[in-house]
């Protein structure tokens, strides 16, 4: 087929395969104290205020009852973080 083709055209791209892999597993555990009325979120993350903010909205509390608790977490470069 290329043999019999008007045009043939060759072209060599180098591409460097870049996959975006943490070491901290994506997961998060959450605990819920009636007593405080509080929630709080363990998640390796580097975006706490964002998901903060998001979390208070999603359950319709004030802010001040949302805890996220994070490590010692790795860059990113923006992986890690929704905002």
């Amino acid at each position: 087929a290329f043999a019999a083709a008007a045009h043939v055209t060759k072209l060599d791209i180098v591409n460097t395969r870049v996959a975006v892999v943490s070491m901290e597993p994506r997961v998060a555990l959450a605990h819920y104290d009636k007593a405080t009325e509080r929630f709080t979120l363990q998640v390796p993350t580097q975006g706490v205020s964002g998901n903060k903010a998001i979390l208070a909205r999603l359950l319709n509390v004030p802010a001040d009852k949302v805890r996220i608790l994070t490590g010692n977490v790795g860059g990113s470069f923006g992986m890690k973080n929704l905002n």
